[in-house]
């Protein structure tokens, strides 16, 4: 996999979904955090530990606390957070951290938020190979940011926290969209950078963002991602 381009994702997965908690620390006092759920729920807990992981079977990612299910196409790996000790010794680190080139304070700011997002699986195609297509399924606590109320709420915080950064010079992003996969309604942002395209959708349920995030260079490999999305399952029984 080129360093650059998995780079290039990493970057988008720190300092977009950072973006909304950087850009509402200039405009408001942190939000004292919220008391951890006694009843165990994992989909109200602010502690990441506490977040549900889901389950992989084959090509399919399942959780059942956020109510979806997506199934990868054929010859995709995918990797929880378990299997990242087996990946980093090919080369592929899952880790999420602020890349070294940033601003002082906004690095540690993105590291601050590093801790609040959670990654449920990522996956590759082809693995270890140049020009590899990543995809990464992620969760971020809202509790923060109560102003956020659905994805496109959150896209458009995204955007103004954007503002407030010292972002690659070749990064672009676009204005906030929405599109219907299958029977579900998403917001998306598309970015460039010269290492390749990314886009993200969204949705927001039971306090959390629920990201998929593709970076990819071809048109055909978007179609894929798109197809993939509306054939998942939103609404597990």
């Amino acid at each position: 996999m080129r360093k650059g381009f998995w780079i290039s994702l990493v970057i988008l997965s720190i300092s977009s979904v950072a973006a909304v908690i950087v850009y509402s620390q200039t405009k408001r006092p942190a939000a004292a955090p919220r008391a951890s759920n006694s009843s165990g729920s994992s989909a109200s807990a602010t502690n990441k530990s506490t977040v549900d992981l889901g389950k992989l079977n084959g090509r399919t990612y399942r959780n059942e606390t956020f109510n979806f299910e997506v199934t990868f196409p054929e010859g995709w790996l995918l990797a929880d957070p378990t299997a990242e000790a087996g990946l980093r010794s090919k080369g592929v680190d899952l880790k999420l951290k602020a890349p070294k080139s940033r601003d002082p304070q906004d690095q540690l700011r993105l590291n601050s938020y590093a801790k609040r997002v959670t990654v449920l699986t990522t996956a590759f195609h082809p693995i270890n190979k140049d020009e590899s297509t990543v995809v990464r399924v992620a969760v971020e606590d809202l509790s923060r940011v109560p102003q956020v109320k659905d994805a496109v709420d959150y896209f458009d915080l995204m955007r103004e926290g954007y503002k407030t950064m010292r972002l690659p010079s070749d990064f672009k992003y676009s204005e906030t969209q929405a599109e219907k996969l299958g029977r579900k309604q998403f917001a998306f942002l598309d970015t460039t950078t010269a290492q390749g395209k990314t886009r993200m959708y969204a949705t927001v349920r039971n306090g959390y963002a629920i990201l998929f995030t593709l970076a990819y260079r071809s048109d055909d490999e978007l179609q894929s991602f798109r197809r993939m999305l509306s054939e998942a399952n939103f609404a597990l029984r």
